[in-house]
C-alpha cells in the first residue's frame, strides 16, 4: 500500500512497530558505577539514619506514657517501647503515672 507520508515522501506504510534497541538500563560503563555507588550509600546509610531517629521512651514503670510535641504542638500520646520522631522539631514530655 503506497501512500504520501511526511513532507510528501512516497513510501510503504506499515503496521508493524520499529525494531527496539534491547541495551539494558544502563547505557555506558559510568552510569554503571554511578548506580552501584549511589545503591552502596543508601543500604550503608539506610541503618544509621534509622538509628537516628529511633528514640526509646524510658520507662520505670510499665503503665508511663509520653506526649510527642512537634514545633510546641501536641501530636500523639505514646505508650512505652519504641517511638519514632523527627530530630530537632520532636520534643518528649512523660506523663505522670496515676
Amino acid at each position: 500500500m503506497g501512500g504520501l507520508r511526511y513532507g510528501g515522501q512516497v513510501g510503504l506504510e506499515s503496521d508493524e512497530p520499529e525494531a527496539v534497541s534491547n541495551k539494558g538500563c544502563v547505557a555506558n560503563p559510568k552510569e554503571a558505577i554511578v548506580f552501584l555507588v549511589s545503591i552502596i550509600l543508601i543500604v550503608a546509610l539506610l541503618p544509621l539514619s534509622l538509628l537516628v531517629t529511633i528514640k526509646m521512651v524510658p520507662t520505670h514503670k510499665e503503665h508511663e506514657k509520653a506526649v510527642i510535641f512537634r514545633m510546641g504542638r501536641p501530636m500523639k500520646t505514646v505508650g512505652p517501647g519504641l517511638i519514632f520522631i523527627v530530630p530537632c522539631m520532636d520534643q518528649i514530655k512523660m506523663l505522670p503515672d496515676y
